[in-house]
């Protein structure tokens, strides 16, 4: 009889919201309703933060005693949020064998699996080739996010 309730219990368990990360789901959800699409999905702030981003994609290195240079806060905001991405389908940048031109690739998320790539540019500075990810990263969030409005996901 010990044994039969140990193992509803533990059944019982797997089949909460806790261990399915429901939790975690909604403030994801919250999260990017919140502080993500107002800023992405909007055309007037999303057009500001690619104008900026172009100008300085790579913040150069503090010196000491002087005032590090830092993006806006909503570009940081979404920076943030594409770096904390998973792997999974994540773009990166690759450099030529001869450490010439920049191009794109996308990371496949399973370790040992070569990345796709996805657009060889080239790309003749990281700047360049920063920026083109930026935008290909936000291309997908306003494309996926759109597709989340019209399959009536909740909060979308």
């Amino acid at each position: 009889m010990r044994d039969g309730t140990q193992a509803t219990a533990s059944r019982a368990w797997e089949e909460t919201g806790a261990t399915r990360g429901d939790a975690r789901r909604s403030l994801q959800e919250y999260l990017l309703r919140a502080h993500v699409d107002p800023l992405l999905l909007d055309q007037q702030s999303r057009e500001e933060l690619v104008r900026e981003h172009k100008e300085r994609p790579l913040l150069p290195p503090s010196q000491p005693g002087a005032r590090p240079q830092l993006h806006s806060r909503a570009l940081s905001r979404i920076l943030d949020h594409f770096h904390a991405a998973s792997v999974d389908g994540k773009f990166a940048l690759y450099r030529s064998r001869d450490y010439g031109a920049w191009g794109i690739a996308r990371l496949t998320g399973v370790r040992g699996d070569a990345p796709v790539h996805v657009d060889p540019g080239p790309y003749h500075s990281r700047d360049e080739a920063e920026h083109a990810v930026f935008l290909l990263r936000v291309a997908e969030y306003v494309e996926s996010r759109g597709e989340a409005r019209e399959a009536g996901v909740p909060g979308a």
